[in-house]
């Protein structure tokens, strides 16, 4: 058959293009974000972050504790969708694409519920192997309710 050249699409102007960028086991994950969580605009896409959360422990104590290392940012969206260096981008930051493991996913949301969620860029995150891991030693893991790593 045959194609007209006028009737094919850059990948990367697909409104869906950033589930091309997904590796085997993962799924999109999209945060709520703004300006300073962004760490004033550093925060990019393919850059490396660690996520954290603070969560209350049983004598309401916050606790501030690492959950998932080595995870890829996809993109970073303005209040209309559109990525911030599209010319019609408002520029302001109001979703940020994360690449999240199916394994991670329920433990991330689950933190996303009852505690507070933030990300940070860290210059050992680009040492893992391996992307968005699990910390399953951390506080955050125990007062989520996981005990050990399941392997």
């Amino acid at each position: 058959s045959l194609f007209y050249k006028s009737a094919l699409s850059n990948v990367s102007e697909v409104n869906d293009a950033v589930l091309f960028d997904l590796k085997e086991g993962q799924v999109l994950l999209a945060l709520e974000t703004n300006l300073v969580k962004l760490a004033a605009n550093t925060l990019i896409p393919n850059q490396i972050v660690d996520i954290y959360v603070t969560l209350e422990d049983r004598e309401r104590n916050h606790v501030f504790s690492e959950l998932l290392r080595g995870v890829r940012i996809l993109g970073v969206k303005d209040h209309l969708g559109l990525d911030l260096d599209d010319p019609k981008s408002s520029g302001a930051p109001h979703v940020l694409q994360l690449a999240i493991t199916k394994e991670a996913l329920p433990v991330l949301q689950k933190a996303i519920d009852i505690g507070e969620v933030s990300y940070y860029a860290a210059k050992d995150a680009y040492l893992s192997t391996s992307e968005c891991e699990i910390v399953w030693d951390s506080d955050a893991m125990q007062l989520l309710g996981y005990e050990k790593s399941p392997q």
